[in-house]
C-alpha cells in the first residue's frame, strides 16, 4: 500500500525533478544518465534506456541505460526499424508488452542484459517537429501490468527530452567555446509562447529580493521623513518626464501609458491608506529608516493582494512593488533606470520575474521587451495569452531563476523548447538570432501566401482583442471583424470602475478600426482576472466561484452601466454584438436580455439597431441545453480554454496536474462536435474563440469538426489563413472520421501533425 502511494506521489513530481536535474547538470551524457537513473528509481523499472538517432546513418545509438554499468553507451547500435526500439522509432507509436520476448520483432540486445528476461516493456518515441529523434524505453523483470498512467508519464518526459536533444544537437554542431568551458549556463523550463529573444536581463523586484536592503540605522524621524518626501518628489518627476517621452515618441500605446500614469497617481495620493500615507506613517512612529519604511509599507499593501487566493488579485501586488523599487532606487542612490523596463542599447531587454500578471504584460509593449522568463505561471494563463498576442517569447517554470541570473546578464530565450542560455558567446547568439530570423521569414511567408483569398471551405477568421497592440496587428492582417473584445483588460486602465461615458468611448474607438462587427464580451472578472477596486470575497476555489456572468449578476448596477455603454456606442454608429461569459443558467441570459431590452427601449433602439446577444459556451452544462438557449440568443462562441478545463476537471495553471490539460482529449473532440451539430440544427451561428483555434493542429481540428467561424490572436491569423486556404471539404470530412475514432490525445495529435506535414512541412516549425 505504501509503495502505491509513493508511486502516485512520484508521478506528480518526477517531471519537475528531471527538469531540476537538467538545470543543475552540464553535458548531454551526464544529463541523460541522470534521467534514466531517476526514472528507474522513481518508477521501479529495472532497465531504462535512451536511444538517439544518428542523422547520417539513420541508426539508433544507445546514449544512456541503467543496465550498461561501465560499458560505453555508444557501442550499442541498432539499425532503424530493427528490434522493438527500432519499430517504435519507425512507427512513432508507443509500445507496451507484458511478454516482449514473444513479439516477432524482438531482438535481444545482450549488452544491456535483455537476456535476463526483462519482459515487461514500455517504449515511447521521442518526437520533434513530427519527426522521430529517439526512443525512451523502460523494462522490468517484475511480472506486472504497465499502467496507462506510466505510459503517459513516459510521453511527457519524452517531450521534454525532445527539446533537450534539439538544443544539445545545436551545441554539439557549433562547438561553442562558452559551453565547452562551462561559461554559459543553460536552464530548461516550459516554452509558453514561441519565438526567440536575445537581450539583457531586467530583474523585477531586484531590490526587494536582496537581504538587508533596508538595514541602515534610522536617523531621527524628521530626517527620514525629509528623505522620503524628496524621494517621492524625484520619482514623481521622473515618472512624469518618462510618461511625456513615451507619449511624444509614441513608444507605447495610449492604454499602456495610462498604466504608468496610474502609478504616478498612486504616488501622488496623500490619503492615510495611500502608498505615501502608509510609508510616512511608519517613519512618523520612529525607529525605522526611510528604506525600511518603504519595504515594510509596500509589502503591507502588496500583502493585501498577494495573499488573496485569486491569482489575478495577487498579480496586482506587483504594481505596488514597482513603485517601491523606484523609491528604493532613489533612497539608495542607485541609477538603474528608475524601475522602468530599460532597453538594452545594443539589443533588447528580457524581463525576468517570479511571475507576471496581465496588467504588467500590458505595459511591456512589443518594442520594449523582447522576451520573458518566470519562475511560475501557466501555459494558458492570461498573462501568457497576452504575451503571445504581442509576439513576445515566454519561458515559464524555471525554479529560482531570479536568483540564478543578475540584471545585465545576456540571455537567449527559446520559447519553443523552453531553454534559456545565460551569458552565451557570440557563436550561440548568432545561431539563435538566425533561428529568430527564420521564424520571421516563416511569418512573412504566411502573410504573403499566394493562395490568399482562396478559402475553399469558407472560413471566417476574426480577431481576439485585449490591448491596442492587438488592434494594430489585426488591422495590419486585414481583419474586418473582432470575434472577442476582452473588456476587463480595458478596465485595468482605470483606478476605479469606468463610467458610462468612459466605457462608451472605448467601444466607439475600437469599432472605428474595423469595417465589420466587434463582439464585446461583458466584464469577465474573477479567478485569475481581478481588478483592485472590487472587493471580491475570498474563495477556496475561485475558478468555480464568483466570476464572469456570475459577477455581473451580483453587481447588476455595474452590468447595467456596461450594457448601456455598449448600446450608446451602437446608437452612435459602432457595429457591436454583446457576448456573455461563462453562462451556466438560462436565467442569467434571461436577466441580461431583459436589462438589454429595457435599456434599448428607453433609448428608442429597435430591430437591427439593437446589438445581437450571444453566450460563451465554457461550462459543459450548456451543451445539452443548446435547443433551449437558441430561443433567446443570437449566437454562440465556444471558449475552449475554460471548456477544456471544466470538462476535464483540470486547473490549467496547476503545477501538479497541468500536464493533464489538453485540448486534444477525445472527450473535447466529441463535445465540440456535438456543439457544432446542435448549433447548426437550431440555426445558430457558432464560433470558436479559445486558444485552441490559434495553433496549427487546433485550427485543422476545428475545421475538421465543421466550424467555419473562429477568432484568434492577431499574431496567429496568418498561419490560420494559410491552413484554411489548403483544405477541402472532402479532406476535412475524412479527417473528422479518423479523429472521432481515436481513443487518446496522442493519436489525435499524431494524425493532425501528419496532415499538416503533408499540407506543407513548414507548418511543423510553427509553435
Amino acid at each position: 500500500m505504501s509503495r502505491a502511494v509513493d508511486r502516485e506521489h512520484l508521478h506528480l513530481k518526477i517531471v519537475q525533478e528531471i527538469s531540476d536535474f537538467v538545470n543543475k547538470s552540464t553535458g548531454l551524457d551526464t544529463i541523460l544518465k541522470g534521467v534514466v537513473n531517476k526514472i528507474s528509481e522513481s518508477l521501479h523499472f529495472g532497465i531504462v534506456s535512451i536511444y538517439i538517432t544518428d542523422r547520417e546513418s539513420g541508426n539508433l545509438h544507445l546514449m544512456a541505460s541503467t543496465a550498461l554499468a561501465d560499458k560505453p553507451a555508444a557501442s550499442v547500435t541498432l539499425p532503424a526499424g530493427e528490434g522493438i526500439a527500432g519499430m517504435i522509432f519507425q512507427t512513432m507509436r508507443p509500445f507496451v508488452s507484458m511478454n516482449v520476448s514473444a513479439h516477432p520483432q524482438y531482438k535481444p540486445v545482450s549488452d544491456i542484459a535483455e537476456e535476463e528476461k526483462y519482459d515487461c516493456y514500455l517504449g515511447v518515441p521521442i518526437v520533434l517537429n513530427n519527426r522521430p529523434v529517439g526512443v525512451l524505453v523502460g523494462q522490468t523483470s517484475e511480472k506486472r501490468h504497465i499502467t496507462p498512467a506510466e505510459q503517459t508519464l513516459f510521453e511527457i518526459i519524452s517531450s521534454r527530452l525532445a527539446g533537450l536533444l534539439e538544443v544539445a544537437d545545436t551545441l554539439d554542431r557549433l562547438h561553442t567555446p562558452s559551453i565547452l568551458e562551462h561559461k554559459t549556463r543553460t536552464y530548461q523550463g516550459t516554452g509558453a509562447s514561441p519565438g526567440v529573444a536575445v537581450g539583457k536581463v531586467f530583474l523585477v523586484r531586484g531590490l526587494f529580493g536582496r537581504t538587508g536592503v533596508a538595514a541602515s540605522p534610522p536617523r531621527p524621524p524628521e530626517e527620514e521623513k525629509k528623505r522620503l518626501l524628496e524621494a517621492f518628489s524625484r520619482v514623481q518627476k521622473d515618472m512624469k518626464d518618462f510618461i511625456s517621452v513615451l507619449g511624444k515618441d509614441k513608444i507605447l500605446s495610449k492604454s499602456d501609458i495610462e498604466i504608468f500614469e496610474a502609478h504616478h497617481m498612486l504616488l501622488s495620493s496623500e490619503s492615510p491608506d495611500s502608498v505615501r500615507g502608509v510609508i510616512l506613517a511608519r517613519v512618523d512612529r520612529g525607529g525605522v529608516s526611510a528604506e525600511t519604511a518603504v519595504v515594510q509599507g509596500i509589502e503591507s499593501i502588496a500583502a493585501r493582494f498577494e495573499h488573496h487566493p485569486d491569482r489575478y488579485v495577487r498579480e496586482k501586488a506587483q504594481d505596488f512593488r514597482d513603485i517601491g523599487e523606484k523609491l528604493l532606487h532613489e533612497l539608495l542612490g542607485l541609477q538603474a533606470g528608475g524601475g522602468e523596463v530599460a532597453e538594452d542599447p545594443e539589443g533588447s531587454t528580457v524581463l525576468v520575474a517570479q511571475d507576471i500578471g496581465p496588467s504588467f504584460v500590458s505595459m511591456l509593449g512589443k518594442n520594449r521587451v523582447s522576451g520573458v522568463i518566470t519562475e511560475r505561471g501557466g501555459q494558458t494563463s492570461h498573462a501568457v495569452i497576452i504575451a503571445k498576442s504581442l509576439g513576445i517569447p515566454v519561458v515559464i517554470s524555471i525554479d529560482n531563476i531570479c536568483d540564478l541570473v543578475s540584471s545585465g546578464d545576456r540571455v537567449i530565450v527559446d520559447g519553443r523548447t523552453g531553454f534559456v542560455f545565460v551569458n552565451p558567446d557570440e557563436t550561440l547568439i548568432r545561431e539563435y538570432e538566425s533561428s529568430g530570423r527564420r521564424i520571421e521569414e516563416i511569418r512573412h511567408l504566411f502573410e504573403a501566401d499566394e493562395t490568399a483569398g482562396r478559402n475553399p471551405v469558407g472560413v471566417a477568421i476574426t480577431a481576439n482583442i485585449g490591448f491596442p497592440d492587438d488592434v494594430e496587428t489585426a488591422a495590419a492582417q486585414g481583419v474586418e471583424d473582432v470575434g472577442l473584445f476582452r473588456t476587463e483588460f480595458a478596465f485595468t486602465r482605470f483606478e476605479k470602475p469606468p463610467g458610462v461615458d468612459e466605457q462608451t468611448a472605448i467601444y466607439c474607438d475600437i469599432s472605428k478600426h474595423f469595417r465589420g462587427c466587434v463582439t464585446v464580451r461583458t466584464l469577465d472578472m474573477g479567478a485569475d482576472k481581478m481588478l483592485p477596486y472590487f472587493n471580491i470575497p475570498e474563495e477556496e476555489n475561485p475558478l468555480l466561484g464568483l466570476r464572469a456572468i456570475r459577477f455581473s449578476m451580483e453587481y447588476l448596477d455595474l452590468f447595467r452601466e456596461q450594457i448601456r455603454s455598449i448600446l450608446l456606442a451602437a446608437s452612435r454608429g459602432a457595429r457591436l454584438r454583446i457576448l456573455l461569459p461563462m453562462v451556466s443558467n438560462i436565467w442569467e441570459v434571461e436577466t441580461a436580455r431583459q436589462i438589454m431590452d429595457d435599456i434599448a427601449a428607453g433609448m428608442g433602439l429597435k430591430g437591427k439597431a439593437v446589438p445581437q446577444l450571444g453566450v460563451m459556451l465554457e461550462v459543459p452544462a450548456l451543451v445539452p441545453l443548446i435547443d433551449e438557449y437558441s430561443e433567446i440568443v443570437d449566437f454562440i462562441s465556444v471558449g475552449t480554454n475554460d471548456l477544456v478545463q471544466y470538462l476535464l476537471a483540470v486547473d490549467r495553471n496547476s503545477t501538479a496536474v497541468g500536464h493533464l490539460y489538453t485540448s486534444f482529449h477525445p472527450a473535447v473532440l466529441r463535445v465540440l462536435d456535438s456543439i457544432r451539430k446542435s448549433a447548426d440544427k437550431n440555426g445558430l451561428e457558432v464560433s470558436i474563440c479559445g486558444e485552441l483555434a490559434g495553433s496549427p493542429k487546433g485550427a485543422l481540428l476545428i475545421f475538421a469538426l465543421g466550424y467555419r467561424n473562429i477568432s484568434v490572436s492577431p499574431h496567429r491569423i496568418s498561419v490560420v489563413k494559410f491552413i484554411s486556404n489548403r483544405v477541402s471539404r472532402s479532406a476535412l470530412s475524412d479527417l473528422r472520421k479518423q479523429l472521432m475514432r481515436c481513443r487518446n490525445e496522442a493519436d489525435i495529435e499524431r494524425i493532425l501533425a501528419d496532415h499538416l506535414e503533408a499540407m506543407d512541412p513548414i507548418l511543423m516549425e510553427v509553435g
